[in-house]
């Protein structure tokens, strides 16, 4: 299921079983009929906001949240910078372990750090959604803001006066010295940068001052980011998205 949940139909028990991936029993329903028993050979598990549900007093229009970078409906990392595309007010994030955290009004959030891993729930004022917490969700900003594409990279290049910033899709950045890059959820404690499939070595890792939730890794590039390069990040073993170093045409 998308919140990282299983659901279970053991038919010839008459048993329908929602599990977290942590074996932890959501719920446990007895599908048989009084002493006739009964069997139930599929048992799928729609939420209230299933379009077959519209116009039902049960609907529920449930809310989108994606990753900020990457755009993907990918699990959740505490704190991770995530859009909520609905408007319902304030919101709320109850983990795991039954914390809830309040979060501010508005589309983009940032993630309690706090925030324990497993099944979490997101709680606006008329509706909710469950989500998955793990404990990392790299993701790379892109140019158009759509997680593909040119990323939001920056090349520093050296100048006969101090350094310049250019855009790594300029030809300057062929010259580059250092490339900087921008994304949400990309610290851990195994970081990998590739470029064109190839290592990149990693100077620098921090966050972006007065820019809650976002992340920056510096790298220095090789001969590898000559054309156009894929760049991804992978974190803990969890892959990023992947952008371009540079425009194509």
């Amino acid at each position: 299921m998308p919140n990282g949940n299983t659901v279970l139909g053991l038919s010839n028990a008459a048993r329908a079983v929602e599990v977290t991936p942590e074996g932890e029993i959501v719920w446990d329903m007895n599908l048989s009929i009084g002493e006739t028993g009964g069997f139930s050979y599929r048992v799928p598990r729609q939420e209230s906001s299933h379009p077959g549900l519209a116009g039902t007093p049960i609907y529920r229009p449930a809310p989108t949240v994606v990753h900020a970078a990457s755009r993907q409906r990918t699990p959740l990392a505490p704190g991770l910078l995530v859009d909520i595309e609905t408007s319902d007010g304030a919101w709320s994030i109850t983990d795991a372990t039954g914390r809830t955290f309040p979060l501010a009004s508005g589309r983009r959030q940032v993630l309690p750090a706090a925030l324990a891993t497993g099944p979490a729930r997101l709680t606006g004022a008329t509706t909710s959604v469950e989500v998955r917490v793990d404990e990392v969700s790299p993701g790379l900003f892109s140019v158009a803001g759509t997680g593909e594409g040119v990323g939001l990279i920056l090349a520093v290049v050296p100048a006969y006066a101090g350094v310049r910033v250019v855009p790594a899709s300029s030809p300057l950045a062929e010259a580059a010295s250092l490339l900087l890059l921008y994304g949400t959820g990309l610290r851990g404690r195994n970081v990998v940068v590739l470029i064109g499939g190839v290592p990149a070595p990693i100077t620098t890792m921090s966050d972006v001052e007065g820019v809650p939730g976002v992340d920056m890794i510096a790298v220095l590039p090789g001969a590898e980011t000559q054309g156009t390069g894929e760049v991804l990040v992978t974190v803990d073993g969890r892959r990023s998205n992947a952008v371009l170093l540079r425009n194509p045409n």
